[in-house]
């Protein structure tokens, strides 16, 4: 398979091997826990970023002994009638949690948009409940982008480092957070969270939001996800030489696919000088405004490979353009493993990226139209409304909290047997 020489060879930089530019370095008798330490590039810099990340989960209290639970189960279990004086007689007997959760928003416009978030949604007010007295709280939740700095100063934070707070952010940003903040033991729910960072059962995914959005002419063609395509695949984007590794992943695509007139890729090529500005090597072969549309109007597949970071811009616009999107591994779904992408979306290893279109045509019209439909639900079902994702993650963290008390029950019947 030759080159087509359209930008300069990736350089690895020199702490990519044999690790990955994210890993990982257990330190299992750290004083306030166990810990994770993370090693990332940053944006356009040719040096190392490294942050301490507590690995927690919503059991470790149960079968953890010598570190600190990063979560207290005990906030969110009933509490004895003749002690608070109130009638339990909810559903959840079973598992012993006290519904609906109780929510403290830590602050104005969270505590706005949760409150107009749960009134106009019935199954929420059964689950779901806002409190004004942080005593109260099983879970502290905060929108990082409007809340951060009252967050980050409240005395319940200062007092638990985190201990059952749910911080959610859409941020464009290579990073699940912002740079030189420490987020404790608090669970994240933000995009570029990779395979390596994501803590499964405690942090949430959620993809970068769109900046493309359909056209008005084209806004009846969209609702058609089974329309003829030109494309079978396309992908359209930026391959700077000093970002890898997910840079590395469009430069494959940009050199070695093939020519053949149902796939579409245009690359163009960029680099950062020592002063930290980007420098366009060679733009695209179509600078048109509405190429971008075409190809991801006209698509079965769109490409999705990271940027700065894991995650892309691409996985909510080719879900907007009703097309099935590519991953790449390490990329993680939109609220995984709880929503189930599998039907939908279609998971490429960076040794195959070269050999994609072939692999794609191996897919049966049948598959493809069923992806297609799963892709549209979930599209619907997570990204039509404007609270979407934020209702199904406390939908979510009512489950797993569920989950996590009768699993303390089980163990407790079995540690006393």
């Amino acid at each position: 398979m030759r080159r087509k020489g359209i930008c300069p060879e990736i350089q690895r930089q020199r702490w990519d091997d044999p690790q990955p530019r994210s890993f990982s370095t257990y330190e299992p008798f750290f004083t306030r826990g166990v810990t994770k330490k993370l090693t990332r590039q940053g944006i356009g810099r040719i040096v190392k970023d490294e942050y301490i990340q507590a690995q927690c989960s919503l059991t470790n209290s149960i079968i953890a002994t010598e570190v600190s639970p990063c979560f207290d189960l005990n906030l969110c279990k009933k509490k004895k009638a003749d002690e608070q004086n109130i009638n339990i007689t909810n559903n959840n007997t079973n598992t012993g949690m006290e519904l609906p959760m109780k929510v403290f928003p830590t602050g104005k416009k969270t505590k706005r948009i949760l409150r107009q978030m749960i009134q106009q949604e019935a199954s929420l007010q059964k689950i779901v409940t806002l409190v004004s007295d942080p005593k109260e709280a099983c879970l502290f939740y905060s929108m990082h982008d409007v809340d951060t700095i009252h967050t980050l100063e409240s005395d319940e934070w200062k007092q638990h480092n985190g201990k059952n707070h749910f911080l959610m952010a859409f941020l464009h940003s290579d990073q699940p957070f912002h740079e030189n903040e420490q987020y404790g033991m608090a669970a994240l729910m933000t995009p570029n969270q990779s395979d390596q960072q994501l803590r499964s059962g405690y942090d949430m995914s959620i993809p970068l939001p769109v900046k493309w959005q359909v056209p008005d002419n084209a806004r009846e063609i969209v609702k058609d996800v089974h329309r003829p395509r030109k494309y079978l695949l396309s992908f359209r984007g930026t391959v700077q030489s000093t970002l890898p590794q997910w840079h590395n992943h469009r430069w494959i695509a940009g050199e070695y696919w093939s020519d053949d007139a149902d796939v579409a890729v245009d690359i163009q090529c960029s680099k950062k000088t020592i002063r930290g500005k980007k420098e366009v090597t060679r733009t695209y072969d179509d600078n048109s405004e509405d190429v971008y549309s075409e190809y991801l109007l006209n698509s079965t597949f769109g490409f999705c490979p990271g940027g700065s970071g894991v995650s892309s811009y691409r996985f909510g616009e080719v879900l907007l353009a009703g097309g099935i999107p590519v991953l790449v591994p390490g990329t993680i779904p939109p609220l995984h493993p709880e929503i189930d992408w599998s039907g939908c979306i279609v998971t490429v290893s960076e040794s195959r990226i070269v050999d994609l279109p072939r692999l794609l045509r191996k897919i049966s019209p049948e598959e493809i139209k069923n992806r297609q439909q799963e892709c549209q639900r979930l599209h619907t079902k997570l990204f039509e409304s404007e609270t979407g994702l934020q209702s199904v993650a406390l939908k979510i963290w009512v489950e797993r909290i569920q989950t996590a008390i009768e699993f303390e029950r089980r163990m407790k019947v079995v540690n006393d047997f």
